[in-house]
């Protein structure tokens, strides 16, 4: 009667109290994880200031410039931008060499932050927040390659005056205004499967854009 009694707990024992695993993997992490900084940490009416998406890229991968080179594509975001906000075309930051094989490449390891500049418009109410998202997509390699994409989102309060933000300004200055940056490989035209990697437009780009820094952080 006891061995009986036994054998039942042990068999009892050997059951799961939860739910069973359904097996399924879990979801890759993503190679890159990106954000959205602001070159200050407020929005002026009327005035342009610069926002950076910041790539952070595993070890031994690396994202794509403007004119990739051989192979590759490079870093767009499509904007969903407030009324009459204008979000101008990513001011992209000299680039590596990437040699794999006979093959040159230009583009970005470790971490890159892509400036781009934005210009508010003058009738935006002060005291109010305004919010840019996007969807940012991005083809990242090592030995094979992954198309990735992320939304993105920034909100900043509305102020007759700004500040440098403390996260965001010195890492879009240094990115805009590196002194190679000029000295890179000339763009080309970018290929037709990646007609969607430059920044759409909310609203017509801005007639001038700014070095970043250069704009002056009070109203007035």
């Amino acid at each position: 009667m006891r061995s009986t009694a036994l054998a039942a707990f042990l068999v009892l024992s050997a059951l799961p109290l939860g739910p069973a695993s359904s097996g399924a993997a879990a979801p890759p992490s993503p190679r890159v994880r990106v954000e959205l900084l602001s070159e200050v940490d407020a929005v002026v009416p009327g005035r342009t200031f610069w926002i950076g998406l910041s790539q952070r890229i595993e070890p031994g991968w690396h994202t794509y410039w403007i004119n990739p080179g051989d192979s590759g594509e490079p870093t767009g975001i499509e904007w969903q931008a407030p009324a009459g906000f204008s979000v101008g075309d990513i001011a992209w930051p000299h680039p590596e060499r990437i040699r794999v094989g006979p093959a040159m490449s230009f583009g970005y390891s470790d971490r890159v932050v892509l400036p781009i500049p934005v210009t508010a418009p003058a009738d935006i109410a002060r005291g109010s927040r305004a919010t840019l998202r996007g969807q940012a997509h991005w083809l990242v390699c090592e030995k094979t390659c992954i198309p990735e994409e992320a939304s993105v989102e920034l909100s900043l309060p509305v102020a007759d005056r700004a500040a440098p933000d403390a996260r965001g300004a010195e890492a879009i200055q240094r990115a805009a205004t590196s002194p190679r940056r000029r000295r890179g490989p000339r763009p080309s035209a970018p290929p037709r499967s990646a007609s969607r990697s430059r920044s759409p437009r909310a609203g017509s780009r801005p007639s001038a854009s700014p070095t970043p820094g250069s704009i002056r952080c009070a109203g007035g």
